[in-house]
């Protein structure tokens, strides 16, 4: 019997990577910034049925960030990513088991945000 491929998606987006600082205005409502990120992220995932996961599957990701300030803190780019692709995916993020995450200096003009997701083992 041949093996059992593993479920993977991977996508690279030509977007700088969203602070989760800069999500919410008041605590409450979501900023212009964060709406247009979601979109942005939204129109670029020209195929939601690639994503091979079950609602309930566990998840790894692996994600590489291209920020063009060294001062930018890695950490804050991972909350608005996962919800945004909890909401594209329709899965609950705390199936999120594993996070990898790795920061590269780009020139201002070129960041980006390269994901990939498998299932956690």
């Amino acid at each position: 019997m041949p093996a059992k491929k593993a479920k993977t998606f991977k996508q690279k987006f030509d977007v700088k990577p969203l602070s989760a600082n800069k999500m919410f205005y008041r605590a409450k409502q979501l900023t212009k910034e964060y709406r247009l990120f979601r979109e942005f992220m939204y129109e670029e995932v020209s195929d939601r049925k690639k994503w091979p996961f079950k609602e309930t599957d566990h998840l790894d990701f692996d994600v590489k960030v291209g920020l063009s300030s060294k001062l930018a803190d890695v950490d804050n780019c991972i909350k608005p990513l996962l919800d945004t692709f909890q909401l594209l995916f329709e899965f609950n993020d705390k199936y999120v088991y594993k996070v990898t995450i790795e920061k590269e200096i780009v020139k201002k003009g070129s960041e980006y945000i390269d994901v990939k997701v498998k299932e956690y083992k």
